[in-house]
């Protein structure tokens, strides 16, 4: 054999082992199920008796209601949440889902902003500082915006805002 042979020999020997070890590394972790919505009420459909998205909880930074208002309206298909600011104030509606350990996901939605200044309209997750594109102004469309992330390995829930 020659010196070339017996260096690739090693070669694809480590690879063969590199994509096993990865196949076998992938078998046995939760996946969560393309196409499933995890969302309670994700399109806005059905209302709480405050006439506020069920399953959607308003939240802000400084919960005083002049600083900003929370309300449905017609959306790009059926109802839409729509959160007001009538100065500067972190105003979001929250949910928190159930999720399966390290798996990856995909949060998103259409947004139409008419946003100045802040971090504009966005998707984001609590207790981590991690936001989707910004989106400030649509001039009136709906454009679509998606967050992704892994879950942490012992993670359960999380818990996401529609700012």
């Amino acid at each position: 054999m020659t010196k070339k042979r017996l260096l690739l020999l090693p070669l694809a020997l480590l690879a063969i082992v590199a994509i096993a070890f990865a196949i076998i590394s992938r078998q046995g972790k939760p996946q969560a199920q393309p196409g499933v919505e995890l969302l309670e009420n994700g399109g806005f459909d059905q209302t709480s008796g405050e006439w506020l998205p069920q399953g959607c909880l308003p939240d802000a930074y400084m919960s005083y209601s002049d600083l900003s208002s929370f309300d449905l309206v017609p959306g790009r298909s059926g109802q839409a949440a729509q959160i007001t600011n009538h100065s500067m104030n972190d105003a979001r509606y929250r949910q928190t889902v159930q999720v399966s350990p390290d798996t990856l996901y995909r949060f998103s939605g259409y947004i139409r902003a008419d946003a100045r200044g802040g971090l504009g309209a966005n998707l984001s997750v609590a207790d981590v500082y991690i936001f989707s594109v910004p989106v400030f102004q649509t001039q009136g469309e709906w454009e679509y915006i998606a967050l992704y992330g892994r879950t942490g390995k012992q993670q359960h829930e999380v818990t996401l805002f529609a700012r």
